[in-house]
């Protein structure tokens, strides 16, 4: 019989062998697939401007419906061009370029225009999602002229009340990678300019509201939180003072009456009332921390107390109120973390378990079935970021996860000749009530915050870190 348990042994100890080489990672396949996806990134860059549709410097994103919705209408991906893509891909193209020089050097022509498009979107000194386009209304305004609007390049705007509502407002999200832009320029270029985010987002705390997000409200989120607004402008002051009444004033959102209806040619704040997003306030910290700003407030610790209120509750498909991707909030916070925002570590913790406790079988992360199909390309790569950014990975015992998420990813790829790219998923949505049907995508994001991840996965192993 012994020799029986001894024929066992090693029948079980070859299989978890063959089981552990099948999950290791090909480092050479790797550094190709890394060369190939920045050649993609370069290649598909725009380099000429078509008149209101694109600029030179940006990439390929789309704006669509996956779901029919009134006022909106039916499932369609339009092109559009905003400031989360091309200032996010500029940022992943910069820190690859910025962790080694020489060795990334081919990088920089592409992220100087890049830097370029991105100053596109900048007020005098915050940030819009939307470029400024020819007005789409066919009213005047009261000086008898139609001023430009922020809105999509190509989405079809239906009716009039869309075509007003679009013309958003600037946001502390867009304006946090905005300056983030700014600052790794600064870096790039050794410019020692100064940077301030914390004067700007300090005006706009959730602090002695009156006014209270619905969406905040069916969260169980609490009033007063002390963290960072999203929207960088006033809100309309909802009255009574009860979360009845601005139920109601959202009934009627598309009547004029409503303090929640948008004005022609006045930048618009969603539903008239500000809220509070955790991951704007991940975005916006890692801004903070990047530029050493946190040693000048105390008011980023509200930011943490609500971040780490979400992440405690583990309502993840549901903790952001523009990010329906489940591992997003994963992404922003760990991406804090590395920044510099240290005190975050609890909640790091707890999210390396969770991402630790829900990888599937094939290396994968997945989202609910309705955000993109479980939306498992962009799910994995967030979730990857997340661990590698966490560090302490004896700690975490996290080095085979991480294997299996990069053999997974470079299963996914698309290969034509000298490139290799991914399909984008979701990386932004409508928000509220369209946040699981109205989409934002774009391949060349993806692959860029995938090529951001092998680089530092490939930086790890040569330091032997990881």
């Amino acid at each position: 019989m012994p020799h029986k348990f001894f024929i066992f042994f090693l029948f079980f100890s070859f299989v978890a062998y063959r089981s552990a080489e099948a999950q290791s990672v090909n480092i050479d396949s790797v550094k190709s697939d890394l060369k190939k996806s920045l050649t993609y990134i370069i290649n598909h860059q725009y380099t000429e401007t078509k008149k209101n549709i694109r600029f030179a410097g940006e990439w390929q994103s789309t704006m669509g419906l996956s779901l029919p919705f009134p006022l909106l209408g039916k499932p369609k991906d339009y092109e559009d061009q905003n400031c989360f893509t091309t200032a996010a891909i500029h940022n992943c193209l910069a820190k690859i370029y910025l962790s080694d020089r020489n060795q990334y050097a081919f990088l920089y022509p592409t992220i100087n225009r890049a830097y370029d498009a991105t100053l596109l979107f900048r007020d005098s000194v915050t940030f819009n999602f939307w470029h400024w386009l020819p007005s789409n209304l066919h009213r005047k305004n009261k000086a008898g002229i139609r001023p430009p609007v922020r809105r999509p390049t190509t989405f079809n705007l239906k009716n009039r009340y869309i075509k007003k509502a679009a013309n958003v407002m600037d946001d502390a999200d867009d304006t946090a990678e905005g300056f983030m832009a700014l600052l790794l320029h600064n870096k790039i270029i050794y410019s020692t300019d100064t940077l301030a985010l914390l004067p700007v987002v300090n005006n706009y705390r959730d602090a002695d509201r009156k006014n209270f997000h619905w969406y905040n409200h069916n969260r169980a989120d609490k009033k007063n939180s002390g963290a960072y607004l999203t929207w960088l402008g006033k809100e309309h002051r909802l009255w009574p003072k009860s979360i009845v009444n601005t139920f109601l004033q959202n009934c009627i959102f598309f009547l004029p009456i409503s303090e929640c209806c948008p004005k022609a040619y006045k930048p618009y704040m969603p539903y008239g009332t500000n809220d509070v997003d955790a991951i704007v306030n991940a975005n916006i910290l890692s801004f903070l921390g990047e530029n050493n700003e946190i040693v000048d407030s105390t008011n980023y610790k509200f930011a943490i107390a609500f971040i780490n209120y979400k992440i405690v509750r583990e309502k993840f498909n549901s903790a952001a109120i523009y990010y329906p991707n489940r591992y997003h909030l994963h992404y922003a916070v760990a991406k804090a973390y590395r920044a510099g925002i240290t005190p975050l570590r609890s909640c790091v913790d707890l999210l390396i378990a969770d991402i630790k406790s829900t990888q599937q079988s094939d290396g994968s992360f997945a989202s609910k079935k309705i955000v993109n199909h479980q939306d498992k390309i962009q799910s994995t790569v967030y979730a990857l970021y997340a661990l590698l950014n966490a560090g302490n990975f004896s700690a975490y015992n996290t080095r085979g996860i991480i294997d299996s998420a990069i053999n997974y990813l470079q299963q996914q790829k698309t290969v034509s000749g000298d490139e290799c790219h991914w399909t984008g998923g979701v990386f932004f949505s409508g928000g509220t009530v369209i946040r699981k049907c109205l989409f934002f995508k774009s391949d060349a994001y993806t692959t860029a915050l995938i090529s951001q991840c092998f680089a530092l996965y490939l930086e790890l192993k040569n330091k032997n870190e990881l």
